[in-house]
Parts: C-alpha cells; sequence; structure tokens
C-alpha cells in the first residue's frame, strides 16, 4: 500500500466511524434504553432522548473550527490521531455503564459528548490531511472517496444500530469502539505535515460558539414539552444574542475559529452556504423518512413494533447506494472539468427528489420510496465531493485546518439544529391532524402526541394500554402523519430549490483557478517527516 493509498484508507475509516456514530444510537435506542432501565414512555424523558441523539452533533458543530486550529498548531496527524483515541476509550465507557435508569442515561449522554470531541478531532483534520498529502491532481477523487465513507457511515449507522442492538446493546458501543482502536493503530506511520507552533487558540470563540448552539437546541427541544413555551423562546433569543459577542470576538482573535477573510470570496460563500443548508436537509429528511417508515408505512404492513427500526434503517440503503455510485464519479470529473456543471446538476436532483416525497401515498410501494432516495443520494453525491474539493483548494494550505474545521462547523451545525427542528416542524404540523382522527380519544386520556411520536421512533406501541395491533395503528395514523409529512417536506423542497440558482451564480473556480491550486497544495511543507 502507496502512502497516498495509506492516507486515504486511514481517513475513510475515520470518516466512516466519526460520522455512524451520528446515527447508530437512533435505531438502537429501544435496546440501549431498556437495557439502562429507562422508561422513555414518559413526558419528561423528551429532553434525554433529543439529546442523547443530538449531544455527539453539538460538540462536533461547536468545536470543529477550533479542533482544526487545533491540528494546524500543533500537527493534524496527531491530533487525528488523538481523536481516534478519545473517540475510542468513551466508546468503550459506554458499554460498561450499569443499569442505574435516568442517571446512567444522563452518564451517556455526557460521555458521547466527551466522544464528540474525538469524532471532531477526526472530521477537522481528516480533511485537511488529505487535501495537504494528496496531489492536487488526484484531490477530488480522494475528498470523493472520504466523503462517501462518511456518508455511508451516516446511513450504514442506522443499519449497524439495529442489527448489533438485536444481539446486544453494548455492542452498539463496542463496535465503533474497536474500529477506532483500529484507525489509531494504523495511523501511527502517517506522514506529517508541518505545525504552526506558537499562535494562539481561539478557546473564546469556542465557548461563545458552543454556548449559542447549546441554548438554541435545548430552546427549541422545549417547544415541544408543555408549559415550558415562555423559557424556550427566552433561551432561542439568548442563543442568537450570543452570537454578537462572538463576531467581535473573532474579527479580533489572533488565531480564530471562523475565519471571516476567506468569506469574501464569493465563490467559497456560496459554496459553504449550499453545504450547509442540503447537509440540514438532509439530516432532517432522513430522519422524517425513518419515522414515516416507523410510524405509518411498516405498522401498516404488520410488522410488529419492535422490528420497525431494523428494517427502517435497512430500507435506507439506497441512498447511500445512490451516493456511492455518484461521488467518486463527480470527483473524478470535477478533477478534470471543473464542478459548477456536477454541483448544480447534483443540486437539482435533489430538490426534485425531495418534490417527489410529497407525492407520495400513506400506502407507498416500497421501489417508490428507494427511488426516490437512490436519486437523492446520488443528487448529494455529485454535489457534495465537486463543492468540498472546492472549498479545500479554495483556502491557502496553512488554513486549511480551519477551513476544514468553519465548513464542518457549519455543516454539523445544520445537522444539529435540523433535528431539533424537523421534530418540532413534525409536532407543530402533526397535533391538529392527530386530534382530529379517531386517535383523538387515546391522545386525549393516555398519552400527548409528542410522546406518541418519539414511541414510534423508538419503536414503542405508543398506547401500551390499550390492544392496539401495529396494522390498526398505522392506519389510525396514516393520514394525519402524512398531511404532517407533506408539510415538512415543501419546506425542504423550499430551502434545497434555493441552493440551485445560488450555486449556479458563483464561477467555475476549479478550471479557473487551477494554476493557483496546484501551487497552493504544492506549498505543503515536511511531507515525508514523522509525527
Amino acid at each position: 500500500m502507496n502512502s497516498e493509498t495509506r492516507v486515504v484508507f486511514n481517513v475513510s475509516i475515520a470518516s466512516f466511524v466519526a460520522f455512524a456514530n451520528y446515527n447508530i444510537i437512533i435505531i438502537a435506542l429501544p435496546a440501549i434504553l431498556n437495557g439502562l432501565n429507562f422508561d422513555p414512555s414518559s413526558p419528561s424523558s423528551l429532553p434525554y432522548i433529543v439529546w442523547l441523539i443530538v449531544g455527539y452533533m453539538t460538540v462536533t458543530a461547536s468545536f470543529l473550527g477550533l479542533f482544526g486550529r487545533l491540528g494546524d498548531v500543533y500537527g493534524k496527524v496527531k491530533v487525528f490521531r488523538v481523536g481516534f483515541l478519545i473517540f475510542s476509550v468513551s466508546a468503550l465507557l459506554m458499554s460498561l455503564l450499569p443499569p442505574w435508569g435516568d442517571a446512567a442515561v444522563l452518564a451517556l449522554i455526557l460521555l458521547r459528548v466527551i466522544q464528540g470531541v474525538g469524532g471532531g478531532f477526526l472530521m477537522s483534520n481528516g480533511t485537511a490531511i488529505i487535501a495537504d498529502l494528496i496531489p492536487s491532481n488526484k484531490l477530488g477523487y480522494a475528498l470523493s472517496l472520504t466523503q462517501s465513507m462518511g456518508l455511508v457511515g451516516g446511513v450504514m449507522g442506522l443499519v449497524l444500530g439495529g442489527v448489533l442492538a438485536f444481539f446486544d446493546w453494548r455492542l452498539v458501543f463496542l463496535f465503533p469502539g474497536f474500529v477506532g482502536l483500529l484507525g489509531y493503530l494504523l495511523t501511527s506511520g502517517l506522514p506529517s505535515v508541518s505545525a504552526r507552533r506558537g499562535e494562539g487558540l481561539d478557546w473564546l470563540g469556542g465557548i461563545l460558539f458552543a454556548s449559542s448552539l447549546t441554548l438554541i437546541l435545548i430552546g427549541t427541544t422545549l417547544i415541544l414539552v408543555p408549559g415550558e413555551e415562555a423559557a424556550s423562546g427566552w433561551l432561542i433569543a439568548m442563543g442568537i444574542l450570543t452570537l454578537l459577542p462572538l463576531i467581535y470576538v473573532e474579527k479580533k482573535a489572533e488565531s480564530p475559529m471562523f475565519v471571516f477573510s476567506l468569506f469574501k470570496n464569493k465563490d467559497f460563500s456560496i459554496a459553504i452556504a449550499s453545504n450547509t443548508l442540503v447537509s440540514g436537509v438532509r439530516q432532517g429528511l432522513t430522519l422524517l423518512i425513518i419515522i414515516l417508515l416507523q410510524a405509518v408505512w411498516l405498522p401498516l404492513h404488520g410488522v410488529p413494533f419492535s422490528l420497525t427500526p431494523l428494517l427502517a434503517g435497512l430500507y435506507m440503503l439506497p441512498n447511500s447506494i445512490g451516493f456511492m455510485v455518484s461521488a467518486p464519479v463527480a470527483g473524478r470529473l470535477s478533477d478534470r472539468l471543473g464542478s459548477k456543471k456536477l454541483t448544480t446538476a447534483g443540486l437539482s436532483i435533489t430538490a426534485v427528489s425531495t418534490l417527489a416525497l410529497y407525492f407520495l401515498p400513506s400506502d407507498f410501494q416500497l421501489w417508490q420510496l428507494f427511488v426516490i432516495t437512490f436519486f437523492s443520494g446520488l443528487g448529494m453525491g455529485l454535489f457534495s465531493a465537486p463543492n468540498l474539493a472546492d472549498i479545500m483548494a479554495s483556502a491557502p494550505p496553512n488554513y486549511r485546518g480551519a477551513t476544514s474545521g468553519m465548513r464542518g462547523t457549519l455543516q454539523n451545525t445544520a445537522s444539529a439544529i435540523s433535528v431539533a427542528i424537523y421534530f418540532t416542524l413534525l409536532f407543530l404540523f402533526l397535533y391538529q391532524p392527530l386530534m382530529n382522527a379517531e386517535l383523538s380519544f387515546h391522545l386525549s386520556h393516555t398519552v400527548p402526541p409528542h410522546v406518541v411520536i418519539f414511541s414510534t421512533l423508538l419503536g414503542y406501541n405508543p398506547f401500551p394500554g390499550v390492544n392496539l395491533d401495529p396494522k390498526t395503528f398505522g392506519g389510525l395514523v396514516a393520514e394525519p402523519f402524512m398531511e404532517a409529512f407533506k408539510g415538512v417536506v415543501l419546506v425542504s423542497f423550499a430551502i434545497t430549490a434555493l441552493t440551485v440558482p445560488l450555486n449556479y451564480l458563483r464561477k467555475d473556480a476549479r478550471v479557473r483557478g487551477s494554476q493557483t491550486r496546484v501551487e497552493n497544495v504544492r506549498g505543503r511543507a515536511e511531507p515525508c517527516s514523522r509525527s
């Protein structure tokens, strides 16, 4: 295995395991919560469940820019290896948690947050390592491979969570823990790139951004909790206001987490904005489709609630396949032809496939969903790989870590916030149709609507005191849910469609600036020294 192949292979492992960890817990939640002796049907359980999902995302989103700067200052490969170690140890500790109910879940959330630090080290520095150590004429293809592994990891996390939890919930954490340890061992011989010691780190900026994002996320999740509407509004407002001192601090910082000067480049700004918007929609729609399968389609076809999480994960595979088909091809073509046509085509396909979800009936044929999700993945592959290569190529070599961190910060922020927002939108769209349906008696006398949503997501019968078989429940909830589903899909389509003309406004930077890009990449230092 030559040095370039080793670099791509190791970064691919990191991308897979770091992004698989985003979703691996979603499908496995029923088994995990049962193993920890936690009651998910209680109305007070909602914040616990949401933070189990978004805690990891919040850390990777909040500090990714800072983690990228750590790589610039102390060496990207060194920080990358430490990321593997933190990620693995925290995962293995999660597998050892005893069944202590609420206390165990709080400990799990804390360990997920710590694991997010390791995941952030991997995400922010992996892309920068590729940009520094891979020749410019192979950069698009190399980035397409590593990004493909990231998306495959995100989708396969759903499948792995269901399969591993079927045997034992602890395997959900043991598997990524051992993969992380393998990655740590394999990266021992990677060549390093020069570090820029003596530069400060933007800790204050990282803390302010983390505070802002956390306040917004907590406020958004509290919208779903009865009686907490006022607190929710205040928290969201405080989170937004915290961004004002953040902007001031970043402009004054010696080594800022956000290098605002890069945004003076219109093409860079458009590429970052498009990536951020589409990432939020992709994460939210993935969650929405999973709930659609678990709450409507699978129950309608008589699948037991205990099996719906696993099957919902398996049925998301066409999306991953579509991305795997198009991303490597798009990466190669963008290296030769430029990226603008590919990214515009990819965004257009993604927008059309999003709109196609609006026309799905409640009792759709499975092949219809497979075709839509396949083309959604295909479009994302055409867009993501060339777009990412453009973002990284536009940055000077000594700012590639920060650039990768900024891109990842905004992308992961969009993903984390979209989980909370999509849950909120779905609940708001769903409440009245459910109350108007035959389920209104059960909703009024047993559980509130938001518990119905989370119960179906977790594979529980939302009315445990009622003798309600899955097919009957699916029939009752189908039309109200599809009404809400279509409302959220229209919002998603509007956001995705906006990126198409936005992307078309930028110049084909990869062709115009190819010579500059080669010089930038060749400007990396000490490619053969050891970390």
